[in-house]
């Protein structure tokens, strides 16, 4: 009996076997027991990369907490746009948002990279248009009719309490300076309008780069050029198989973009139609995480030796931090300029590869609440930033610090998103489009199973 189980269980990850193979129906009828306690463990054909979906959770996450923060800090003075407190500047407020500000975004975008090329490598491009502007586009559309008004409302009762408020600035301003100025925008949404766009573009780019694709690369070549290829020699003898050259150029050609545009990781992008620089900027964690899925699509090698990423991240983010209040002081300084530019970049490409390895080789990114977070990630990150306004408002007149008052807001409006969800989107065709459900591999075995033993019973009486 043990040999059978064996058997059984050996056949059953090849999920095309059990839909074709004469011998597999046979097993079916012999060992249903058997076949039937394999099915209820059999791994998809696609493994699931749980890292992944935890790391999308917990970016929506900090960009909430982002979001929460910012109305204590110096940038909401700076962005002006944004509903303040006006007696609860914080330190740590302002610390907690360089922290988390330059993080999330690039997260997403490299995570989106990632799932592009594996979708464009299974099921070609035109399922992968039709998906993108079923997956973001709709969403986008949707969220542009219903969440946005309910931002631009909750934003205008914000800011009538204060000095400064937005018809004051429509009377000093024409429509046209305030949207040039990044006061008037789609708010939170540039990012699923950003990341349909590169995701199209992405088509006929990966198209045009495996024509063009020979051994070694002309950009690899170059890079080569560039380093020395003795120095490439040293590295690649304590790694498996070659880096690919994004490796080198991605955070070279990021770090100009920071120092030509240092608003990248220093504001927020409120802008009708996409910002050049920060749409590359974008586009090159994108383009990163569709070649890492190239190089690790198991993210088997990404796991390695997090710590030593922690370490060099929070040792960048501290150095960051400072220059950044030497360039907010003097944004015309070159020298801060360059500094912001330099640890800008290292904290970023440290920090991504920091949360990456931590989630890959975490068994809690397999955790319930995990997965829970991750299939509401979506509606979270939509619908969040009208409650997170209306809660700040509301604490306005409360005596708190502000590092207090993040938090209380932040823990509210996570709570309200996702009760939110659970009873509102998730039971609906809302949640069936914001959350790609893959269909369970074990329906089909077992539906295979059951009509086997059927058919066995028909023959034999």
């Amino acid at each position: 009996m043990r040999e059978r189980q064996v058997v059984a269980e050996s056949v059953v990850p090849g999920v095309g076997v059990w839909e074709q193979s004469a011998a597999a129906t046979a097993l079916v009828v012999w060992f249903p027991m058997s076949v039937a306690h394999a099915t209820r463990s059999v791994p998809p054909g696609r493994p699931r990369l749980h890292a992944l979906d935890a790391v999308r959770g917990g970016a929506v996450l900090a960009v909430v907490l982002a979001h929460c923060a910012v109305a204590y800090s110096l940038l909401a003075r700076q962005a002006v746009a944004w509903p303040y407190d006006p007696f609860a500047r914080d330190t740590l407020s302002e610390a907690l948002l360089c922290l988390i500000r330059p993080l999330p975004i690039p997260l997403f975008f490299f995570i989106s990279g990632f799932y592009a090329e594996a979708f464009l490598r299974r099921r070609g491009p035109r399922a992968f248009v039709r998906s993108r502007l079923r997956r973001i586009g709709l969403p986008l559309l949707l969220a542009m009719l219903t969440v946005f008004p309910l931002v631009c409302l909750v934003w205008a009762w914000g800011l009538l309490d204060l000095d400064v408020g937005l018809a004051h600035w429509i009377r000093r301003s024409h429509v046209r300076k305030l949207i040039q100025a990044e006061v008037l925008g789609p708010a939170h949404l540039w990012f699923l309008r950003d990341l349909l766009l590169i995701s199209l573009l992405y088509v006929p780019a990966a198209w045009l780069g495996r024509r063009l694709t020979v051994r070694g690369g002309a950009t690899w070549t170059a890079v080569q050029a560039i380093g020395g290829k003795a120095c490439h020699g040293r590295i690649q003898e304590h790694l498996p198989e070659r880096l690919p050259a994004w490796v080198w150029l991605c955070p070279i050609a990021t770090g100009l973009l920071i120092w030509m545009r240092p608003q990248t990781i220093t504001a927020f992008q409120n802008t009708f139609w996409p910002n050049g620089m920060e749409f590359l900027y974008n586009a090159m964690f994108f383009v990163a995480g569709a070649f890492w899925h190239r190089h690790d699509p198991q993210l088997t090698r990404t796991s390695r030796c997090p710590l030593p990423w922690l370490v060099f991240s929070l040792a960048t983010f501290l150095a960051f931090w400072a220059v950044l209040y030497v360039h907010w002081a003097n944004p015309d300084d070159p020298a801060s300029r360059m500094g912001l530019a330099l640890l800008g970049c290292l904290y970023v490409w440290a920090g991504l590869w920091t949360v990456l390895g931590l989630a890959a080789a975490s068994p809690a990114a397999r955790s319930h609440r995990a997965r829970r977070m991750a299939e509401s990630s979506y509606w979270v990150y939509l619908v969040h930033l009208p409650v997170v306004g209306a809660l700040q408002i509301l604490l306005r007149p409360v005596p708190l610090a502000g590092a207090a008052k993040t938090f209380i807001v932040c823990c509210a409006a996570v709570a309200l998103c996702l009760v939110g969800y659970r009873f509102l989107a998730r039971p609906t065709w809302v949640g069936r489009l914001l959350t790609a459900r893959r269909k369970r591999p074990t329906e089909s075995l077992v539906v295979a199973g059951s009509q086997a033993r059927l058919a066995s019973h028909e023959v034999q009486s």
